[in-house]
């Protein structure tokens, strides 16, 4: 394992300890924007990971408001899911990624449950050090999946998202709409979902899950605004089924 990607774990549990020590107590929420959200513990997050990976000298991508490219940078969610968070539903998440031209490496954590999902490009992925699949569903009919509707979605982008579920429930099929994009990602490569859809994804929110996802056996891509991931044997006619 890469030197970055034990520090990226390490930052990410720190990061996510700071996260619980907000559970139960003042949040100090402030909305961003239009079902926006943001946290004194998206803030504390932040700053730790940003310390405890600063000694690297790459660049840093980072959700609250820090841009600074580099030849290899780290693209940052310190709270993936803040809306749960400050309402205590325990569905949240930290994402780490750290890429180049492509994706190199990511790590997602879920302080709730204490899961670690790590990928190295070429490497594997793994949950909590054991190596991680998707799942074996091979037909449509019988899948799980999972989308998003992200608040940066325009308008068309909107109304293709709600005919996108309006074919998934027409069709007698079931979803999930979880509120953390990047832990939806994580959970495509640990075998709990088998596909997912959403548009309007910032980096931060997809760039652990391209590393993390194709490492366990799918596929993950991204199309302009929309990113499509699966196990990879549903890939195609997840695409055509919704007319991706």
């Amino acid at each position: 394992m890469m030197k970055e990607t034990k520090a990226a774990a390490q930052a990410a549990r720190k990061a996510g300890k700071a996260i619980l020590s907000y559970w139960g107590r003042n949040k100090g929420v402030t909305m961003k924007g239009r079902a926006n959200f943001l946290t004194k513990a998206d803030l504390a997050s932040q700053r730790i990971i940003i310390r405890e990976l600063k000694h690297f000298g790459h660049g840093v991508l980072a959700e609250e408001n820090v841009d600074r490219p580099g030849e290899l940078t780290w693209v940052i969610d310190p709270l993936d899911g803040t809306t749960n968070f400050s309402r205590e539903n325990p569905h949240f998440c930290v994402s780490i990624a750290l890429v180049g031209r492509e994706p190199l490496a990511g790590v997602i954590y879920d302080p709730m449950l204490n899961e670690l999902f790590v990928a190295e490009q070429g490497k594997g992925a793994f949950l909590n050090g054991t190596r991680m699949r998707v799942s074996k569903t091979n037909a449509l009919d019988r899948a799980l999946f999972a989308t998003e509707f992200s608040p940066y979605m325009d308008d068309a982008e909107r109304r293709k998202s709600v005919e996108c579920v309006r074919q998934i429930i027409g069709n007698r099929r079931v979803f999930r709409n979880t509120g953390s994009a990047a832990l939806d990602l994580a959970y495509i490569a640990a075998g709990r979902f088998d596909a997912y859809f959403q548009f309007s994804l910032k980096p931060w929110d997809y760039s652990a899950g391209l590393v993390l996802i194709p490492e366990a056996g799918g596929v993950a891509e991204i199309a302009g605004r929309l990113i499509v991931a699966s196990n990879g044997t549903l890939h195609g006619g997840f695409k055509n089924w919704l007319m991706l």
